[in-house]
């Protein structure tokens, strides 16, 4: 008969919660550096190119956003993937232990895939194909880095103000194309010296190809196998290796029809012809993973959750995927998680926080709505941690803190220093939050995103210390547990007729 424990002895019966806990080897950490080169590459030529092009205030905010949530879309693709691996072979181990994998993820790649073959060259195949993180930087070079001029000029009440410089639109005889209400279209005029600095950027990112790791989609079924990996993840095209009769392995691209494919590959994995299930919130809506009393597939579901995503409702429907009434066992769920890294808080704490408020709202209790996946430690986000970053960046700026200098710190992380702020080269009204500050690590090399978080990782203790000892630390609801129970009077309440 099969067993009905885990490893460590729990009951199939009991859902676990277990974080797997993953360290870079050399390789990786070296590879994540030279991203976080990279992107630092590109945050100084921005400001450069700002001075070229002569840009306004809004012309910086724009670029400046769209940078930074590249940056962030970049790096959580980035992390996911470099975790990869170490869950490769934790899955490896589920298998030869008779359990079913399950991996949630909420990036598929789908877009990058058509903009990777929209790319290809004459001469160039499916093989050439780069479909990892690297196309995010890529993309907002080509869209988003600052090349228009801008010129100033007075207003009618005599204020300078700025707008981009524009040209009128020729046709092949070099009249003026107009618009629909009759006036010349204009496009914006490029910078010479920011549009080499750009066409330069994107030189320096195509060299960085063998860097950027393989997204995490791509690393389970290439590893794995089409074979054995069912996929609901509502992509409508995918690139597949394929064995050949000769024995070589050959990238192919498969066309799908989503929902069709969802459904038969669901069907699969719980028929047990295909032992791996990877879905995504397309995949998750409606559908069933768990072990079932009425599937083929009774392996106990180890649900991987190598990417929660930021919304709270979407993670919560991911997780009773595999939780689910009239099963035979209950699910194991696994937090992936990077120790080197520690800039990942910043997606690790955004999802607790949000799980804990939708906990709150529908239990009136926080904890419920992580549902033992996540603790308070987790949630960077509170009032306590928001205290302790005001403080550390006090510190910070009067030297108060060991091993980090204040300008080379703000610098790398793209902050403005009171300094710029005085010469007006900064934006005077900028704050410092926490969802920020987590967001601008990423891009810190590793030994320097520890020194930076572990500073004011200790400043955070003190401060949830603190609020503990003056009463002031809200926890949220909680069962009071009494030493005895004894039973004062018996009264009726109400009698059914």
């Amino acid at each position: 008969s099969r067993s009905r424990a885990m490893r460590d002895g729990t009951p199939e019966g009991t859902v676990q919660h277990q974080r797997l806990s993953i360290s870079l080897s050399d390789e990786q950490k070296a590879k994540y550096d030279k991203m976080a080169d990279a992107w630092s590459v590109v945050l100084n030529n921005i400001n450069e190119a700002l001075k070229d092009t002569n840009g306004s205030a809004d012309a910086k905010k724009n670029a400046m956003g769209a940078f930074w949530g590249a940056e962030q879309r970049f790096f959580n693709q980035v992390i996911t993937s470099m975790a990869t691996p170490e869950t490769i072979k934790s899955i490896e181990k589920d298998l030869a232990e008779g359990r079913s994998p399950v991996i949630g993820v909420v990036n598929t790649g789908e877009s990058s895939t058509k903009r990777a073959k929209a790319r290809l060259e004459d001469d160039e195949t499916i093989e050439d194909m780069d479909v990892s993180p690297r196309e995010i930087l890529m993309q907002y070079l080509e869209n988003s880095f600052p090349i228009h001029r801008h010129e100033t000029y007075l207003d009618d009440d005599g204020n300078e103000r700025q707008r981009l410089v524009t040209v009128p639109i020729k046709d092949e005889y070099g009249k003026p194309v107009l618009g629909a209400d009759g006036k010349p279209v204009t496009k914006p005029v490029e910078d010479p010296n920011a549009v080499r600095r750009r066409d330069a950027l994107l030189d320096h990112i195509g060299s960085l190809k063998d860097v950027v790791p393989e997204s995490p989609l791509d690393q389970i079924i290439n590893h794995f196998g089409h074979e054995m990996v069912a996929e609901a993840t509502g992509r409508t095209q995918r690139r597949i290796l394929r064995k050949q009769p000769d024995g070589e392995r050959k990238y192919e691209l498969e066309k799908r029809k989503p929902e069709l494919a969802n459904d038969t590959e669901a069907r699969a994995f719980q028929n047990g012809e295909k032992k791996i299930l990877i879905f995504s919130d397309a995949g998750g809506t409606g559908r069933s993973y768990h072990a079932s009393r009425k599937v083929k597939n009774q392996g106990r579901r180890v649900h991987y959750m190598l990417q929660p995503g930021w919304r709270a409702d979407a993670a919560m429907q991911a997780l009773g995927r595999t939780h689910r009434t009239n099963q035979s066992s209950a699910p194991i769920y696994v937090l992936p998680e990077m120790t080197e890294i520690r800039a990942q808080k910043r997606f690790i704490s955004t999802i607790a926080r949000r799980l804990d408020q939708l906990g709150a709202l529908g239990k009136g209790q926080r904890q419920t709505g992580g549902g033992g996946m996540f603790g308070a430690a987790d949630n960077l986000e509170s009032e306590q941690a928001q205290d302790a970053l005001d403080v550390f960046f006090r510190k910070l700026k009067h030297g108060g803190i060991d091993g980090l200098e204040y300008h080379a710190v703000m610098g790398q992380m793209g902050f403005s220093t009171e300094e710029d702020k005085k010469k007006g080269r900064g934006n005077k009204e900028e704050e410092h939050t926490m969802p920020q500050f987590l967001n601008r690590m990423l891009a810190l090399k590793i030994d320097q995103q520890q020194k930076v978080f572990e500073a004011f990782d200790k400043i955070h203790q003190d401060t949830i210390l603190a609020a503990e000892e003056a009463g002031a630390l809200d926890h949220g609801v909680e069962d009071y547990k009494a030493h005895s129970v004894t039973p004062v009077s018996d009264d009726v309440v109400f009698r059914d007729p």
